[in-house]
């Protein structure tokens, strides 16, 4: 189960870099 939790963190956070990145890449869009 904490190997399962720790997964799904890992997946989460992978996933809030590419979104947050792709907002970066938006915004700096004129």
């Amino acid at each position: 189960v904490q190997q399962a939790s720790h997964l799904s963190q890992t997946i989460i956070q992978r996933q809030w870099a590419s979104f947050i990145s792709s907002m970066h890449l938006t915004s700096s869009l004129p």
